[in-house]
């Protein structure tokens, strides 16, 4: 077994979770695969004057290479329709191109996480050795040649940047602290649809207005509640109704108190 390549991390709740419980083996395995080719850090390429970024939690590849890794048994329907039960049910989120496909495991920062106090103490000081053999840097070379491929296209960084805008902006107004690696992959694909910038931070100020510190709906100030199939009908509502609502809310939260 080659060290070299480094290691990654399985946290046994996973097996617990009703992704994994209700999953095929198929999409088990994508699963473990997807989180051992993540990169563990942001990777930066060079092309034609302009710098291009693959974010922690995030790898180039191609449907060929994912069938390569999981065996021979698997066909090429059976991983794509792993891959959109994992999208579905907000595992990952995937950019296709002729190139390959950019793939973003969603929350991988909580996977990833070797802070975590209940972290075996060994992997932490295995860590801290810096030994090459076990650094936390998972890598695939031949993947990492087709990031170069495809990082190149001006659109997905674009869009890329734009994503990561409009999560700083949903950040700074609903005092969240929401990661690229967790979420951007949600705002790419909805900027295919909705490529303004203003648009999002329009909906964010709305529902901020509406929802921000009510119990019931703060947690909803989040990108897979608010950037979903509803997003243009929150577009089109106004601020100065949101913000009438919010009040009301609370109106009735003092009564209830006064009860």
């Amino acid at each position: 077994m080659d060290k070299s390549e480094g290691y990654f991390i399985i946290w046994r709740s996973l097996f617990k979770d009703t992704l994994w419980l209700n999953g095929t083996p198929t999409q088990k395995l994508l699963m473990v695969i997807c989180i051992g080719k993540a990169n563990h850090e942001p990777g930066e390429w060079h092309w034609l004057g302009e710098k291009f970024t693959v974010e922690r939690g995030q790898f180039i590849t191609s449907l060929e290479s994912l069938k390569k890794n999981m065996g021979k048994h698997i066909t090429t329907q059976n991983l794509r329709s792993a891959l959109n039960n994992l999208e579905k049910y907000h595992f990952l989120t995937m950019i296709a191109t002729k190139a390959g496909r950019l793939i973003t495991v969603l929350n991988y920062n909580d996977g990833q996480s070797v802070t975590n106090k209940d972290t075996n103490k060994e992997v932490t000081k295995t860590q801290q050795r810096g030994n090459k053999e076990v650094t936390p840097n998972n890598k695939d070379n031949k993947d990492n040649k087709d990031n170069k491929k495809i990082l190149h296209k001006k659109g997905i960084n674009i869009n890329y940047e734009k994503a990561v805008e409009i999560l700083n902006y949903l950040n700074e107004k609903a005092d969240k602290k929401f990661t690229p690696a967790g979420y951007v992959g949600i705002i790419i694909k909805k900027l295919k649809q909705f490529p303004l910038v203003e648009d999002y931070k329009k909906v964010i100020d709305i529902k901020v207005a509406k929802w921000k510190d009510v119990p019931e709906w703060d947690d909803k100030l989040r990108p897979e509640t608010l950037f979903t199939s509803k997003f243009e009908s929150y577009k089109n509502e106004k601020i100065i109704k949101a913000e009438k609502e919010k009040t009301s809310i609370e109106r009735i939260h003092e009564q209830y108190k006064r009860i």
